[in-house]
């Protein structure tokens, strides 16, 4: 039966057993209503808690059983994501936080909890944004489950395997020649080729390290890297490059004969 059809029965109910008869003071008349006021939202309350105690009541004021749909889980960068059925697999770095969404039919009206050993990641969610937040902090399987209760109380599970990796040293590999552009001694260091072999799950090169050997160093962020050397002679130079956790690669050493 509909909450509608209830409160309508609840109103006739209520005008038979409170009739307000004439006659009676103003005060006396106040006195009533207000009696049953309160009398009828009492009553109207334990009739909704009823409604909503029923588990087929419910069903016909939410619509349907299948009140979420299909549950998806997606990353923006979906570089590692591998989706099979409500089972995900993704490989990620320690200690890197990656950003998940998930979509669903419905989320406003259910409740959403993360299952994870908080000893092995971190997992914040976001309600507001359908974001979930993962930091793996050891190496190997982490499970994590997802609940999704809808107010049937219908709970619906995504599992999601992340597969955590530590950081793996990026490569060097550069060539030096002499170039003379702006100056005869003009020489210039190219690394473009280095690269970070973590690069399918966020690693990148975030930096260079060049030096010739005798005369100096310098630290910098591009690939490329020019200098104007003092004369002819045979130079060694040495290359490194850096990665986004930090870590540098082996030292490459190239030589050189400036004429």
């Amino acid at each position: 039966m509909h909450a509608l059809q209830l409160n309508t029965r609840f109103n006739l109910f209520i005008t038979n057993i409170l009739p307000l008869k004439p006659g009676r003071h103003l005060m006396c008349t106040q006195i009533s209503l207000k009696m049953r006021n309160k009398i009828n939202f009492l009553l109207y309350s334990i009739i909704v808690l009823l409604v909503f105690s029923s588990c087929d009541n419910r069903a016909d004021i939410w619509g349907s059983e299948n009140f979420l749909g299909n549950i998806n889980l997606s990353r923006p960068d979906n570089s590692t994501l591998h989706k099979n059925g409500n089972n995900y697999t993704d490989t990620v770095k320690i200690n890197h936080q990656v950003t998940y969404n998930y979509n669903a039919n419905n989320l406003a009206h259910c409740k959403i909890h993360i299952e994870h050993d908080s000893n092995k990641c971190f997992a914040e969610l976001e309600p507001k944004s359908n974001k979930i937040q993962l930091k793996a902090k050891t190496a190997g399987e982490i499970p994590i489950t997802i609940h999704f209760t809808d107010p049937l109380k219908n709970t619906s599970l995504l599992q999601l395997q992340l597969i955590s990796r530590k950081n793996i040293v990026p490569v060097a590999q550069a060539s030096v020649k002499q170039i003379s552009v702006i100056d005869k001694y003009e020489i210039e260091i190219d690394a473009t080729k280095s690269f970070d072999p973590d690069s399918a799950i966020g690693g990148n090169i975030s930096g260079y390290e060049y030096e010739i050997k005798n005369i100096g160093k310098v630290e910098i962020k591009q690939a490329v890297y020019r200098s104007i050397l003092s004369g002819p002679g045979n130079y060694i130079f040495y290359v490194r490059a850096k990665d986004n956790d930090g870590e540098w690669s082996t030292v490459k050493n190239y030589t050189l004969q400036v004429k």
